[in-house]
């Protein structure tokens, strides 16, 4: 499935040793064997690879691998060590220079390299991923939604180099953002990475290894919303897949629960417990009351019927690393089917609680209710949708299959006449409608809002430029042209002139409510995100308010998975020149033509 790997065939393994050599080395003996004068133009990047494991590509291809023996392989080396998971993609901020944003600088982990790092050097980072599991998990045991909760993975032998690979099972980015660094960090005995559950988002999962003793520990979190049951058992499969098709060994390994009081008992043994079970047998043989199990007690008779997806580390390596060609895509429909009927029942409640006695509400109290209806959705269908879509361009990426192809997959799931999700969503988020434009204030009102994917900036940044530079000059465009009769501009809402705070995106989504028109800036990222959905479901809920789309020139509007609504005019944006500004304003006219009583233009 790698396609890097499929027309080679390597004849001397001294080759691939040497490859490997040159990344995977002791600093104090080896450094030897690297051009002392090339490695002068990179000094930075060489002491920050045997500090932190992580190698700069331009360090790997101006240096490394700069021989003439491996230059012209360096594609196949990556998809070979990738897929021995040696090393996997990673990215990492660069330094900032005076006046402008740092960027974000593509990399490699190899966890192996931080066997051999300074004591100082590794105790850094062992403080580092400490600090990072305390920060993540705060917010959780504060708001009281999860608490940590521990399981020990106990091996025969905890044979070398498992725990490393294990490590970029977990670290390795399944579709590499050059706009963010990567999430994960480690230190040589420590992995802080991130379960991504659909329809939930991220959460921590902390591995501890003790080579002396043939364990990994697991740290992770225990909820309502959080199945430490899954993830335990996603691991479980994962580190048998390594063993048994990564390495080729067999060693045995057996979870141990981490209850009260010391008690560890065996996964197998814990899960046979029901509602009535009084006693459960610990790893030394002895009898203990149930209770001693602590919050896996509840994760044993409870999580069973919790919704959660499966978590990242059960996909195939081909998934991970997006390169699913579109037949095997599609296979994928059952688990969005199965996601989606596990959240239809939530939804349908939240929306029942939210019309319950709604208008003898306090005005405090309906606003709360919404905003709680309104993160429903978001964590829920939106989230889901969002990371079906994007899980089709990272495949399509990868593959350098066509995207059409992989839309017309999310397109047959968003069709399905059994579960008709956009039929769903459509109807969830006009009941939600109709409740905000009952509480929103004259704060929410704007003559035009616009809606994007987001301001942040890329590692490659032109298009991204080129679109918020469109926005910023159509918002002053329409500021400038159209004015109500006291003179005053027309308020046009662009989110990123908004002051950050508590009630932000509340203000946002009640602002796409209420405002006269809605314009969206598409690119072929604007429905992989769960805000962008919530504001384009917002606004198509409302018929007549959405204005010209503005497309990037990279997609076709016929490629875009949600369908766009009729009459609507699309304008393409490319790199040379943007949408001629005096044919906005004929539309911008024509919109606004018709005088609703209540909108701005009643004024104009």
């Amino acid at each position: 499935n790698v396609e890097a790997l499929r027309d080679t065939v390597v004849l001397n393994p001294q080759w691939i040793i040497d490859a490997a050599g040159r990344i995977i080395h002791q600093r104090i003996h080896h450094e030897r064997i690297i051009d002392p004068k090339l490695l002068r133009h990179f000094p930075t990047d060489y002491d920050y690879m045997h500090s932190t494991g992580i190698i700069s590509e331009k360090l790997l291809q101006k240096v490394l691998w700069s021989d003439e023996r491996f230059n012209n392989k360096i594609e196949f080396l990556l998809g070979l060590f990738e897929t021995a998971l040696l090393l996997c993609e990673y990215v990492v901020r660069g330094k900032k220079k005076k006046g402008r944003k740092s960027k974000m600088v593509k990399s490699y982990l190899v966890p192996s390299l931080l066997r051999n790092i300074d004591t100082s050097y590794a105790q850094t980072l062992a403080d580092g991923v400490e600090q990072r599991w305390e920060k993540d998990i705060e917010p959780y045991e504060q708001d009281e939604v999860a608490n940590p909760i521990k399981a020990k993975l106990e091996f025969s032998w905890l044979p070398p180099g498992l725990f490393e690979r294990l490590s970029c099972v977990c670290m390795r980015t399944p579709f590499v953002d050059l706009c963010k660094p990567s999430k994960g960090v480690v230190s040589p005995d420590l992995v802080l990475y991130y379960v991504e559950i659909q329809s939930i988002g991220q959460y921590p999962v902390l591995f501890r290894c003790n080579e002396a003793e043939d364990i990994i520990e697991v740290v992770t979190l225990s909820g309502k919303h959080f199945s430490a049951l899954n993830v335990i058992r996603d691991i479980q499969h994962a580190i048998n897949r390594i063993l048994k098709d990564g390495m080729r060994i067999e060693v045995e390994c057996m979870v141990l629960v981490c209850g009260k009081g010391g008690n560890e008992v065996d996964l197998a043994d814990a899960e046979k417990i029901g509602p009535t079970t009084v006693t459960v047998t610990n790893a030394s043989d002895i009898n203990v009351a149930v209770e001693n199990l602590g919050l896996w007690r509840n994760e044993m008779l409870y999580s069973r019927s919790n919704f959660v997806s499966r978590t990242s580390l059960v996909w195939k390596h081909a998934d991970a690393v997006g390169r699913l060609d579109p037949v095997e895509f599609a296979e994928k429909e059952n688990d969005w089917k199965s996601n989606w009927m596990g959240m239809c029942g939530n939804c349908s409640e939240e929306l029942d609680r939210l019309n319950t006695d709604f208008t003898s509400l306090q005005e405090d109290i309906m606003q709360q209710r919404i905003i709680e209806t309104l993160e429903t959705l978001m964590n829920g269908p939106m989230a889901l949708l969002a990371s079906i879509w994007k899980d089709a361009l990272k495949h399509s990426a990868g593959t350098k299959n066509p995207l059409e192809e992989y839309k017309n997959v999310v397109a047959s799931f968003l069709n399905d006449t059994l579960l008709r999700p956009l039929e769903a969503v459509e109807k969830w988020v006009r009941g939600v409608n109709e409740k905000i434009q009952d509480v929103a204030t004259k704060e929410h009102r704007y003559g035009v809002f616009l809606s994007h994917q987001g301001m942040k900036e890329g590692a490659h940044g032109d298009k991204i430029t080129l679109m918020k530079g469109r926005m910023t000059t159509i918002k002053a465009l329409f500021q400038k042209t159209i004015k109500l009769k006291d003179g005053k501009a027309v308020p046009v809402f662009l989110d990123k002139d908004m002051i950050a705070g508590d009630r932000q995106h509340e203000r946002m989504l009640f602002s796409v409510c209420k405002s006269d028109k809605v314009m969206v800036f598409l690119d072929k990222e604007y429905f992989s995100r769960k805000w962008c959905l919530m504001e384009y479901f917002l606004a198509q809920s409302r018929p007549g308010v959405i204005m010209p789309f503005l497309v990037d020139m990279e997609i076709d509007k016929t490629l875009f998975p949600i369908p766009l609504p009729k009459g609507v005019t699309c304008d393409y944006m490319n790199a040379r020149s943007g949408p001629d500004d005096e044919r906005y304003l004929n539309e911008l006219g024509r919109y606004f033509s018709k005088k609703d009583s209540g909108d701005y233009t009643d004024r104009l």
